[in-house]
């Protein structure tokens, strides 16, 4: 009885300093995580497919109004599947698939429409501010709009944007612990790189205005594969 205490506690630990733990401890705290900031808000009814998904449930963070004063911002997003032997931190890495991700921002300021120039504001307060800067990076998001044009999905007629985007990867070596790690991981300590280079991503943006909230679909990839994958994910979406 003794021994197999032994085994199952050494089986406990070798689960957990290997890197297939990353992706269980991720999936139970932001769980949690999520639970709690669902409790705070009134939930919206929103059908986002998770498939292509880290997570097998949508994440959500209520930003308040920490990106203007007076708004309130919502965030429902999810990360790109991680490579399933590492699960770390180098979702942005230049040589991965997995450096993408997706989701939803629902904007309200004074009930008014956003233009262009907030919707990128917007975005770049997310990779810079919510993102980045969480895991001690403080490079700063650059985002050109390539294409604007009209698109039609879930009855809904979306102002679409297309955009070049430069932002720092997740790859840095490990100098403090940061609260995100418990959802990104780690970084690697084979990781021999500059902390935080820059790489280019594409994305795309559409927005709808119901007459009150903005609500703002986004996707940033590396490569053109997974920014097909995503926009035909993102056009079977539904608010309601």
């Amino acid at each position: 009885m003794k021994n197999k205490k032994v085994i199952i506690f050494l089986a406990i630990v070798l689960f957990l300093i290997s890197p297939f733990s990353n992706r269980f401890l991720s999936h139970i705290f932001m769980y949690s995580y999520n639970l709690y900031n669902l409790a705070e808000v009134e939930e919206r009814e929103i059908e986002l497919d998770v498939a292509a998904g880290f997570y097998p449930f949508n994440l959500f963070y209520d930003a308040k109004s920490d990106f203007k004063k007076g708004s309130h911002l919502e965030v429902y997003y999810n990360l790109a599947d991680i490579n399933l032997f590492t699960g770390r931190s180098e979702i942005y890495s230049n040589n991965s698939f997995q450096n993408a991700f997706y989701g939803l921002y629902i904007y309200n300021y004074e009930n008014n429409i956003i233009d262009k120039d907030t919707i990128i504001s917007l975005t770049k307060f997310d990779l810079d501010t919510l993102v980045i800067s969480s895991i001690g990076g403080k490079n700063k998001a650059d985002i050109k709009v390539t294409a604007q044009y009209n698109e039609t999905f879930d009855n809904k007629l979306f102002q679409v944007y297309e955009a070049d985007v430069s932002m720092a990867n997740f790859n840095h070596h490990l100098k403090k612990f940061y609260l995100a790690y418990l959802q990104y991981g780690i970084p690697s300590i084979f990781y021999d790189g500059k902390d935080f280079e820059k790489i280019d991503l594409k994305a795309k943006l559409y927005h709808y205005y119901d007459g009150k909230d903005n609500f703002l679909y986004y996707l940033i990839v590396s490569n053109d594969k997974m920014f097909i994958k995503l926009d035909e994910i993102i056009k079977k979406s539904k608010i309601s």
